[in-house]
């Protein structure tokens, strides 16, 4: 496992990513959350994941390792985990143990050079809403996924917006309280929002709309 430097403010705002909790996630927002609240089914994202994967992979914030153990890699893959909590990357290292992924724990919002130009996809999967909107660290995080990627390499992902997004009244409820309790941070988030980080990096980019969830794509060149 590689190891950097810990963020303490920002592995606590991961404390949801628990062993304990990890275990009912893909049934509270894999079934439910997706498909109900963010109307964004499973499925769709699933499908985004196998557009887009590649044989030399790295998924940032994996989560409990749904799409990893069910997409189509195109040959078998060489896949690393990054994540600042280190109770997911065991986590999913294990569900698919078969890949014998690599971990890597560390903070994707603080600079560093490792792994420049080493992949050919790289996933941020419901990963943005989770990230504080403040003090560039979201922007220093897309330009080190962009400095990950080799030549063609492609940086996908989703995100839930915010307030403008087309909103049910019972999924603005929930996403105003997980803005209050500190699991979320998107109450200002939008496809706008979503261009201009992706477009700070990448010339080639695409962003859709599903329910409340933004899907994208970018191409390094």
């Amino acid at each position: 496992m590689t190891k950097f430097p810990d963020n303490e403010a920002a592995l606590e705002d991961q404390a949801y990513y628990r062993p304990g909790r990890l275990r009912f996630y893909d049934i509270v927002v894999l079934r439910l959350s997706n498909s109900l609240l963010w109307r964004c089914p499973t499925s769709e994202l699933l499908r985004h994941y196998n557009r887009n994967v590649s044989a030399k992979h790295l998924d940032v914030g994996p989560g409990s390792g749904y799409y990893l153990d069910h997409c189509r890699f195109p040959e078998t893959p060489s896949v690393s985990l990054l994540d600042l909590n280190p109770s997911p990357l065991e986590f999913v290292s294990r569900r698919i143990s078969r890949y014998m992924p690599q971990k890597i724990v560390a903070d994707i919002c603080e600079p560093f050079a490792e792994f420049k130009g080493s992949f050919t996809s790289v996933a941020l999967n419901y990963v943005m809403h989770c990230l504080p909107d403040e003090d560039g660290r979201r922007e220093v995080a897309f330009a080190n996924i962009r400095r990950f990627l080799a030549p063609g390499g492609v940086f996908f992902g989703s995100t839930i917006l915010g307030d403008r997004a087309p909103h049910s009244v019972i999924s603005r409820r929930i996403n105003e309280k997980y803005n209050t309790m500190g699991a979320f941070y998107n109450k200002n988030d939008s496809v706008e929002r979503l261009k201009e980080l992706l477009s700070a990096e990448f010339e080639d980019y695409e962003v859709k709309l599903r329910g409340t969830v933004a899907l994208f794509t970018a191409t390094a060149t």
